[in-house]
């Protein structure tokens, strides 16, 4: 008789993964995107272009997310904000639907990278709509 082990998926994926594998850092945690947020935002901590000063309260386990997320990197005394960094912020800003006049908390990055997407869907939409419509007056001679 022969037996053979159980044989998982797992180890399955295991073995065929090059020994150098690293899990991707693209799912970005809230926590440290809403600290990038809250750092930008706030103008006592500006020392320069993208340079900024770490607050008092920032606890170094929160840097040291925000550092092996690529949202920012250390400069000197300060705290430089990455491409990476700078590209949430800007979506941040650009998906918040609220008045400026409004007061409240921050909005979170998943509701603003949902706000800024549907967005280009609806540019999209009407873009080609203008197309269809001159194509029919074009076919039409008008």
């Amino acid at each position: 008789m022969h037996k053979f082990t159980q044989f998982s998926l797992v180890d399955f994926l295991t073995n065929i993964l090059p020994p150098d594998f690293k899990p991707r850092k693209d799912i970005l945690d809230p926590k440290s995107v809403q600290v990038l947020y809250n750092i930008w935002k706030n103008p006592n901590n500006k020392i320069g272009n993208k340079v900024y000063k770490k607050p008092e309260s920032l606890s170094q386990g929160d840097l040291d997310s925000l550092i092996s997320y690529g949202l920012m990197q250390r400069a000197g005394n300060g705290l430089q904000i990455t491409g990476k960094g700078s590209n949430i912020i800007k979506t941040m800003i650009l998906g918040d639907d609220r008045s400026s006049y409004d007061e409240g908390g921050n909005i979170s990055y998943i509701t603003a990278s949902n706000n800024v997407k549907r967005t280009k869907t609806n540019k999209l939409k009407n873009k080609n709509k203008k197309i269809d419509n001159l194509w029919w007056k074009n076919l039409n001679g008008e």
